[in-house]
């Protein structure tokens, strides 16, 4: 982008006439027509464009809507927005070159106003700097104003009147002013027990905003703040202005802080994570608009770390005071919103200043204001948008007096950096909602709800996935494995050999056949010991039952073999092993019949209970068809007993979306189990073995600890959720008391059962997070 050198600007103001000077030279003061050097070394940085608000300025120009003001938090970029607006507007410069290729140059009103209105810039802030008697700083406001008009306008008014001098400029000039004024609230906030001095700048507002005489002087004018503007009784002081706050931002939304665009941008241009900058600084939400906040953005690119760039204020340090009170249970809010809560909130009641707090809601809604809270307008809730603020609240808290919050927080109630779940299932709809919306909707319109298309097409879709002929889609997983077996025509008084660490679905599909569960001990890997089945076999033997645990296929070949010899069908477990691979071929594929659970944490889940069983046996297909059907081909003709076991068309359309994913999400997992491995260096810690040949998608990352107890305990404390599959063997279960299996039995697999522990797994887990959990691992 072109700049001028300061010769050609020189040049340039030597050159230009300023019309309604009448002194026949271009007007520079402290406060009117300042220049436009402020926006030239904002744009000599790394600017991102903001200047389509200059396009909704100049729409309100010499309107009723004239008077802006834009309430929004320190670090949000309002000075360079009133900056930006200076340089546009101010006469006796030409600034086309600053905003040549942005976006107000594509706006048609962008040559009608550019360089055309004598500005009045006032920083209120060091107005409130320069008084050593703050009482005089409105008196000191005027007395500085008027000497840059006198200066530059020949007037005749009371020299204390800036409202005289301004009406007698435009009455000469016939041109009327811009007005920015830069944290117009900062009397407010820094003199908030001043009264009198509230009174007196109130009163000179007035007077230049809300007054008979405002159209004739002001053309538009444009506020910045951080709190929203004061009101007296029941009349607001500066009605007139339109409000824009972190609260209700429309339509300006866009240009308050930084949206998702402009920081995807941001990341592919520094080879940034956007995951890692959404976890800092993202977390606003101004109507559609997804709001990060500029300041810390920008620190990160800068410093090229991740990190807290949030600098503490008085006025947070004053909050503090507020947030002790514990209105209305306020503590108790706070504390739930730093473990990830939201939470109600009125913001009608709030009196828009420091001093008339007096609820719960005052409170909440200040600090919504001051960027320490987000707001959702449609819900009406707020929470803490990111971890760069939740760093901020425990960092208050741990310094504030209330000596309970601290043990709150050191008891691990309360997660200090992060909180890591075993398990987020909306990220990854997140990822395809448009996707899950779109199949929602198409079964709803169909007014088809149960075996119709949408079932027909997953069957296929699934069937060509796992590389079999059939798939028949159920109710749930363990409904895959009762109908398996009882399709077999086992039952009571047969054994059905199945390995003695897994879930007790598994057993349940065999013992609610009436059948007997003939337990064996896992290997290393977790899945059923091969070497150990065939001195389980007897002549009650009618299948072996092969579970793929935590997403690891078993040792299939040999397992197959076993079963020839003994002539034995069998039954695949794959509810934790869906697109998982032994010798090149996927699970599911080895036996008569592959059962499949799809319920919503599995690696392709539903949104609710569903399952299924493939098959490249068409009899068995068909029978399992009609056992999921009342026993039923067509309807009301029942060949044999069967249960209602149905597939519904919701969950099938919703799972062939996932499906079409599923090799990409398993992939995901893959790399996280990898990078855990890895990177989990502690020697007290066992991490998973992967068998020679076969494959794991990771449905748990399944460690073992001989302190697992004390181990999950730490991890807690630290934020961190982890989960046992599963702490009680199917032999120890209450309901198998009637087998007759003693504690020892089965050593191995009561050993797991004291030292398995599953780690955070899940798609979407950010790498800042997975490294969270292994710097905690590795430290325990």
């Amino acid at each position: 982008m072109g700049e001028f050198s300061k010769e050609d600007e020189q040049n340039y103001r030597e050159a230009a006439v300023t019309r309604n000077s009448g002194k026949g030279r271009v007007i520079m003061g402290k406060y009117l027509d300042i220049g436009n050097d402020g926006f030239q070394s904002i744009i000599r940085t790394r600017y991102v464009d903001k200047t389509g608000l200059i396009s909704y300025i100049n729409s309100t120009i010499d309107t009723t809507y004239k008077l802006t003001c834009s309430v929004r938090p320190r670090r949000f970029g309002k000075s360079f927005s009133s900056k930006m607006l200076c340089a546009y507007y101010v006469k006796g410069y030409d600034s086309r070159e600053l905003f040549k290729g942005l976006e107000i140059e594509k706006d048609n009103t962008f040559l009608t106003y550019l360089n055309k209105f004598h500005v009045i810039y006032l920083d209120i802030t060091s107005f409130l700097s320069a008084c050593e008697t703050k009482e005089d700083t409105v008196d000191y406001m005027k007395q500085e104003l008027l000497h840059d008009l006198n200066d530059n306008f020949s007037f005749t008014s009371n020299e204390k009147d800036i409202l005289s001098a301004l009406l007698s400029i435009a009455n000469q000039t016939k041109e009327k002013f811009i007005f920015i004024i830069d944290e117009w609230d900062a009397i407010y906030r820094e003199q908030k027990d001043n009264k009198k001095l509230q009174e007196e700048y109130m009163e000179l507002l007035r007077s230049l905003f809300k007054s008979v005489h405002t159209d004739k002087i002001c053309a538009a004018a444009y506020m910045t703040g951080i709190l929203p503007i004061k009101k007296y009784g029941r009349e607001s002081a500066l009605s007139d202005f339109y409000e824009f706050t972190m609260v209700n931002a429309a339509p300006i939304e866009s240009y308050v802080g930084f949206t998702l665009g402009d920081v995807r941008q941001l990341c592919e241009e520094n080879h940034l994570e956007l995951d890692k900058l959404n976890q800092w600084y993202d977390g606003y939400r101004l109507g559609e608009e997804q709001i990060y906040n500029p300041k810390s953005v920008m620190e990160c690119i800068r410093r090229k770390k991740y990190g807290n760039y949030w600098t503490r204020t008085e006025t947070y340090e004053s909050l503090k005071t507020y947030i002790e009170l514990n209105f209305d249970g306020l503590k108790d809010a706070i504390i739930d919103m730093i473990g990830g809560q939201s939470y109600k909130v009125d913001t009608e009641s709030f009196q828009n200043d420091l001093t008339t707090l007096q609820t719960k809601d005052d409170v909440l809604t200040l600090l919504i204001h001051l960027g320490y809270l987000a707001y959702d307008e449609k819900e009406r809730q707020v929470s803490i948008p990111n971890r760069e603020i939740k760093e901020e609240f425990i960092r208050a808290i741990k310094n504030g007096k209330r000596a309970e919050w601290i043990e709150v927080i050191n008891k691990g109630k309360v997660d200090i950096l992060m909180q890591i779940k075993c398990n987020v299932l909306d990220r990854q709809f997140q990822m395809y909602q448009q996707e899950y919306e779109e199949a929602a909707l198409r079964v709803l319109r169909s007014g088809w709800y149960v075996l119709g298309n949408e079932v027909q097409q997953f069957e296929e879709e699934f069937a060509a996935f796992t590389g079999r002929k059939y798939c028949v889609g159920l109710n749930s997983g363990l409904d895959a494995l009762i109908l398996s077996v009882r399709a077999l025509g086992i039952g009571e008084g047969d054994e059905v050999i199945v390995q003695a660490n897994t879930y007790i679905a598994t057993v349940l599909g065999i013992t609610e056949n009436g059948a007997t569960p003939v337990f064996v001990e896992p290997d290393e890997y977790f899945n059923i010991d091969a070497e150990r089945i065939e001195a389980a076999i007897t002549d009650k033997t009618k299948a072996i039952m092969v579970v793929h645990l935590y997403g690891q296929a078993s040792n299939m070949n040999q397992v197959v073999e076993i079963a020839k010899k003994y002539n034995l069908p069998v039954i695949e477990d794959c509810a934790q092993s869906h697109g998982a691979c032994f010798d090149g071929k996927m699970t599911g594929t080895f036996g008569i019949s592959g059962c499949f659970s799809f319920y919503p944490t599995k690696n392709l889940g539903a949104f609710g209970d569903a399952g299924a069983i493939v098959t490249d046996d068409r009899e068995f297909a068909d029978k399992i068809r009609m056992m999921r059907n009342y026993g039923s081909r067509i309807k009301y003709h029942n060949e044999i007993e069967g249960i209602n076991s149905r597939l519904d068309e919701m969950q099938a359309a919703l799972l062939r979306v996932k499906l079409s994913h599923l090799s990409e999400l398993n992939q995901e997992r893959v790399v996280l189990a990898d990078r855990y491995s890895k990177g989990i260096t502690n020697e007290k810690i066992m991490k998973p073995e992967i068998r020679e040949g076969a494959g794991s998608i990771f449905h748990q990352y399944v460690i073992r600890c001989a302190g697992r107890e004390k181990l999950q305990e730490f991890l807690e404390e630290q934020g961190i959720q982890t989960q046992i599959h599963y702490p009680i063997p199917p032999h120890l279960a209450e309901c198998y008391h009637h087998l007759g299996h003693k504690e020892g039995e089965y050593p191995i697999t009561e050993q797991y059962a004291k030292e398995v522990l599953s780690l955070p797994l899940y798609t979407g887990m950010t790498w800042e997070e997975q490294d969270y959990v292994i710097e905690k691992l590795n430290a325990f």
